[in-house]
């Protein structure tokens, strides 16, 4: 008996052990599980909430770089203006110019001329990549027109359509054999502003900018008007009208506008530009002035009776302040690349551009209005702007 339970009593307590451990398993598993619990433990010291992250810059970057960049450019702009129409080629026996005369009204003529801008800037690398530029803009342009008409007769010849002031010239039926007209431009223009040129994708960049510009427009405009056969039956017409025109002004006001690029691939790029500025404006002289001769001849054509009287008429308005627009936009086609170990960038660039100096003409604000033309127009200009710019 003895050995039979010595036997068996390693399995004995095998099996006990075994079944106490069931048991407790067992026991364990009749416990409640705890419940989630939504209470929320915020840490001590809490960090500031975080944005998404903001454009990244697109400026020019060069090795060892000052931040700074200078351009020059070369302009080939073409000055076009409202209420510069000069005369009317008159063809119908209709000297009534008020009731539907036909003819060509001869415009002021204008072509392409050259100018020049430069300009400077530097960008602010420990401030957001902030730039600021400034630009100074030259342009000179004189135009000349001239045109002969048909020998005077009833109703045809040169019909004038720039308003005059002179008694003499009150009649709807003074006709001309020939006129020349000359226009000068000059334009200084000055810019300042600043922006800062960010990425808005991966390969389109734009830089949106603010500033100030300043405006300097000098104008002339002399006339000739001559009728060379005002004697005989051309009795009491006007021989000779001279018309000079004068305009100065300087400006000054904020501007706004937005510069653009997109890449297409070895260093080429399209680009555009946009800008809008509102400027105070003060007239420092605007004037008209008329002079001429006047020619009266007897009652018949053989007599031999001539009077010729000269006169000679002038307005003038010192100062006269208000506001002017301008509106200016470009597109064009650009390179640009990095050299001589990356410590230099050039860049060319070449645009075409539409300017809009909104109600700048003031020629007709003295001389009045003959045919109720508008007293105010605008001036235009338009054309090439090729641009080296390099940065270091």
């Amino acid at each position: 008996m003895l050995n039979i339970l010595t036997r068996t009593k390693p399995w004995i307590v095998a099996s006990l052990l075994v079944a106490t451990s069931v048991f407790g398993q067992d026991s364990k598993s009749c416990e409640p599980k705890p419940k989630n619990c939504c209470v929320k433990t915020c840490p001590a010291t809490l960090k500031a909430p975080t944005m998404a992250a903001y454009d990244a810059p697109a400026r020019t970057d060069t090795r060892c770089s000052w931040d700074v960049w200078v351009d020059g450019s070369f302009t080939y702009w073409q000055p076009i203006q409202d209420n510069m129409e000069i005369a009317v080629a008159q063809t119908d026996d209709n000297n009534n110019r008020l009731s539907g005369s036909r003819g060509d009204v001869i415009q002021q003529s204008t072509t392409y001329k050259p100018g020049f801008k430069v300009g400077a800037g530097w960008a602010a690398a420990k401030h957001d990549n902030w730039d600021f530029a400034s630009e100074y803009t030259w342009f000179r342009s004189t135009h000349k027109t001239q045109s002969n008409g048909q020998s005077i007769t009833y109703g045809s010849g040169l019909v004038s359509l720039i308003p005059g002031i002179s008694s003499a010239l009150n009649t709807v039926t003074q006709l001309y054999n020939t006129v020349s007209s000359k226009w000068h431009l000059g334009m200084d223009l000055a810019d300042v502003n600043m922006g800062r040129w960010h990425y808005v994708g991966t390969d389109f960049t734009i830089r949106p900018y603010v500033g100030a510009r300043g405006a300097w427009i000098r104008q002339y405009r002399n006339a000739s008007f001559i009728n060379d056969s005002s004697t005989g039956s051309n009795s009491g017409l006007v021989a000779t009208w001279n018309i000079h025109d004068t305009s100065h002004s300087w400006a000054v006001g904020p501007e706004v506008g937005f510069s653009s690029k997109w890449m297409i691939g070895e260093g080429f790029r399209f680009e555009g530009d946009a800008q809008f500025d509102m400027l105070y404006t003060r007239y420092t002289k605007i004037g008209h002035r008329e002079d001429g001769t006047w020619v009266t001849t007897g009652q018949s054509p053989t007599s031999d009776t001539i009077t010729v009287t000269s006169f000679n008429t002038r307005l003038h308005e010192k100062s006269l302040g208000t506001v002017r627009n301008h509106l200016d936009l470009e597109l064009g086609i650009a390179w640009g690349s990095y050299f001589y170990n990356n410590n230099w960038y050039i860049d060319l660039s070449a645009t075409y551009g539409f300017q809009t100096f909104f109600n700048q003409n003031v020629f007709r604000a003295l001389s009045g209005a003959l045919y109720q033309a508008p007293t105010l127009a605008n001036l235009y200009v338009q054309g090439l702007t090729a641009t080296v710019r390099l940065d270091f």
